[in-house]
């Protein structure tokens, strides 16, 4: 734990980029256990040597996401009605409960293209599950009976955003997979490729997504 030092006192700002800026400014060099008071999150920030640590890191309830945010980080959105956690990779607020969307079709011939569906329903081009909020396809997995070539690619508004190729294989899994959609986006999967021998047999498709 980086313990502040009281002769690293910087001063009060609004953000940590000002604090920065007045260091440099300065010709200082940050090191671990400088620290401010920032202005704008109430609290006081600690240079840990890499980033800024923020004492009232356990408030981690309320309207607006807290800034700056650290990978891992919870945080309980009380409009939103959602845990979420930090996803420093993706630079988002990622909810912790996710969701999967399932997608098959019980045949399809090697010499034609199509969509997969649900449960005596096969999507269209104007068709497809809308979404109810923003989100992020996190992972997708695709799996037939039986090895194929064939590429299946899952599509936003019609759109392909993710292409899975099964080359001579039956299944294959895409994690991490990563798409961002707006709400009232459509998602459906497509089987791009017509090739012929390749008949698709009780294929389905698992797409999991975190909303934003």
């Amino acid at each position: 734990m980086t313990i502040a030092k009281l002769d690293h006192f910087v001063g009060s700002f609004t953000n940590q980029g000002d604090a920065e800026s007045y260091i440099g400014g300065h010709g200082w060099t940050k090191e671990p256990g400088w620290f401010y008071y920032d202005t704008t999150l109430s609290s006081i920030g600690v240079y840990d040597g890499t980033r800024w640590l923020y004492s009232n890191r356990q408030n981690f309830a309320g309207s607006s996401f807290p800034y700056p945010p650290l990978d891992g980080d919870l945080y309980y959105h009380t409009t939103k009605k959602m845990l979420f956690g930090y996803d420093a990779g993706r630079i988002l607020w990622l909810s912790v409960a996710r969701e999967l969307i399932q997608f098959g079709r019980a045949t399809l011939a090697s010499n034609v293209q199509g969509f997969l569906g649900l449960d005596r329903f096969n999507f269209n081009p104007n068709s497809g599950l809308m979404m109810v909020r923003d989100g992020v396809i996190t992972s997708v997995s695709i799996r037939n009976e039986g090895n194929i070539t064939r590429t299946i690619a899952v599509r936003v508004n019609n759109g392909d955003v993710i292409d899975v190729s099964l080359a001579g294989v039956s299944q294959r899994v895409v994690d991490p997979a990563n798409h961002n959609f707006a709400a009232q986006d459509r998602i459906s999967v497509f089987v791009d490729s017509a090739v012929a021998g390749n008949d698709l047999t009780r294929c389905s498709a698992l797409i999991e997504v975190a909303w934003r």
